[in-house]
């Protein structure tokens, strides 16, 4: 003979009494989503404390620029590495009155600060990091200082040495 299980117990009274709320309905229409995955961070659209403290002194980025460009110049005063120091300075000198004539966007001169900081450091590779930026993004409008700022920066190494 088979055994069935034994019948559930009868539904509680409450139960009866209080059925469960319906589930919430929602209209995709209507609704608001928070958080989606596909929204940017919002931090991406404030300023970071580090870009207000930069100041852009293009005196000094004008000066650096100016004393690597004369160290190059002495440094290589004959052979292949004069032509290519005396384009440079060429080169250097359109950066230079872009300066002077503040046609720069900001962002190219904090570049342009940085490299030059790191010049100063003898950051080589960091200077490199920073021309490679300012190649990807500004050549268009800077190409031809911009190939003079590689020079700069590869003669001034081989310079230092």
């Amino acid at each position: 003979m088979t055994q069935f299980p034994p019948p559930p117990p009868p539904a509680s009274a409450s139960k009866k009494l209080h059925p469960p709320p319906p589930p919430p309905t929602s209209d995709f229409r209507t609704a608001v989503i928070k958080n989606h995955w596909n929204d940017p961070p919002k931090k991406i659209f404030h300023k970071n404390a580090d870009d207000e403290d930069v100041t852009l002194d293009v005196q000094e980025v004008s000066k650096t620029l100016s004393s690597k460009l004369e160290l190059c110049k002495k440094a290589f005063e004959s052979g292949p590495q004069k032509r290519i120091a005396d384009d440079t300075s060429r080169r250097i000198g359109t950066l230079l009155e872009e300066l002077e004539k503040k046609e720069l966007s900001n962002d190219v001169v904090k570049s342009l600060h940085t490299l030059t900081n790191a010049l100063e450091a003898k950051e080589y590779t960091k200077a490199l990091e920073v021309h490679t930026q300012l190649m990807t993004t500004q050549y268009e409008s800077h190409g031809n200082w911009i190939v003079g700022l590689k020079r700069l920066v590869d003669l001034t190494e081989k310079a230092s040495d």
